[in-house]
């Protein structure tokens, strides 16, 4: 158990040089999928050309959730995302996409327990 969720962490970010793409569908109350999780590999300028643009947008609008003021730049950005985020196993990033197609935010988790975990409906 000890290595199970660092080991889908990483076949989720393709980071063993696997290239199957996965997402997480995210469904309603009757089962309709409403939206998509898509982890951010380490191709996701190429997966998704406009993310560090939107990133960047989204850490000038909410300067809160960082503990640390910086300038902000789509260059800082990429940094973060590949060096922080992406080559971590401990860390894996969602870009959450409508059932359109279009962005509509994202979630990061980090340092996940190993404990049991329990699906509510």
């Amino acid at each position: 158990m000890q290595y199970k969720i660092r080991d889908i962490i990483r076949e989720y970010k393709c980071m063993d040089g696997k290239d199957i793409f996965r997402c997480i569908g995210v469904r309603n109350d009757q089962l309709r999928i409403m939206a998509y999780l898509y982890p951010i590999t380490c191709k996701a300028a190429d997966d998704f050309p406009f993310l560090i643009d939107l990133l960047s947008k989204w850490r000038k609008e909410n300067p809160e959730v960082s503990n640390n003021s910086f300038e902000v730049s789509n260059e800082r950005t990429a940094k973060w995302l590949n060096e922080i985020v992406i080559s971590d196993e401990q860390k894996i990033f969602f870009l959450i996409v409508d059932s359109r197609g279009e962005p509509v935010g994202h979630i990061g988790l980090c340092k996940i327990n190993e404990a049991p975990i329990f699906m509510l409906y």
